[in-house]
């Protein structure tokens, strides 16, 4: 038998789109697979020629194929190898807490080119890729969404068709703190503080006079300014403000006033001293 002229040639191959060449015109061509299946057809009067993809080849798989004429000569071997990008993406989002019922969300991706989407309680919204391994969702792009945990679930798809997703929970809490300070009348002039605080995750900062300083939360209701934090104040009223700032961001603040009297009172009266 006399072999045809030439061999097949594979056009590139990927993973998903049917598998391509040219052969002589009319010839019957055979495609191998990895796996030892076949696909067999016949070349058109142009050469070209075209069988379905499997669906299961992966990077650096061979492909081959012979040709074989109306004659009964069977070609050669052509090869291909397969290019097949089957990794997704890799993306991330972190666990949110804010008091912020529209946020903006950002997060990274490792494929510039990638599609973002984030879906909010089962809603999608289209993200933004950067390009610079980064992707946001814009400020007030959600709906206003309720106090308490949401969750997100980001899907990036590259171009050849693979997806990766992450999960998180958005939390929202837009509820402020409660803290209170009552007026204090002390003849110490640099004075423990203390007052009520209901939230024991809250960070307290005491300003006295404008200047602040960071009270003890103490944990059970209460948070405490310790003795001698202070600098020795003067006789006289100081105004004392105490801000609550919760881990959302939310701030509650009260005011009371602090009076240094370090004056002796005065005696009233006669002293009678007996003879």
């Amino acid at each position: 038998m006399i072999p045809p002229h030439h061999a097949p040639v594979l056009d590139s191959i990927n993973a998903t789109d049917p598998v391509s060449g040219t052969a002589e015109p009319g010839s019957t061509v055979t495609v191998t697979y990895p796996d030892g299946t076949t696909a067999t057809v016949v070349a058109g009067t142009d050469g070209t020629w075209s069988v379905p993809n499997p669906g299961n080849l992966v990077d650096g798989d061979t492909v081959t194929a012979t040709a074989t004429d109306p004659a009964g000569n069977t070609s050669l071997p052509g090869t291909g190898t397969v290019s097949a990008d089957i990794t997704p993406p890799v993306v991330a989002l972190d666990d949110v807490l804010t008091n912020d019922s529209t946020p903006a969300l950002t997060g990274t991706v490792n494929d510039p080119t990638a599609t973002v989407v984030v879906n909010v309680d089962g809603v999608d919204y289209p993200a933004v890729n950067n390009g610079d391994g980064t992707w946001t969702l814009a400020d007030n792009t959600l709906p206003a969404l309720t106090d308490g945990p949401h969750t997100i679930t980001v899907t990036a798809t590259d171009a050849a068709g693979n997806a990766g997703t992450d999960t998180a929970v958005v939390t929202i809490d837009t509820s402020v703190p409660v803290v209170s300070l009552d007026d204090l009348t002390t003849n110490d002039t640099t004075p423990a503080l203390t007052g009520v605080i209901n939230d024991p995750t809250a960070t307290v900062v005491v300003n006295v006079d404008g200047v602040d300083y960071p009270a003890v939360n103490n944990g059970d209701g209460t948070w405490t300014l310790a003795d001698n934090t202070l600098p020795a104040l003067i006789d006289g009223p100081h105004t004392v403000t105490v801000t609550a700032t919760d881990p959302a961001g939310n701030t509650a603040t009260d005011t009371a006033t602090l009076t240094i009297d370090t004056v002796p009172a005065d005696l009233i009266g006669a002293i009678t001293i007996p003879e």
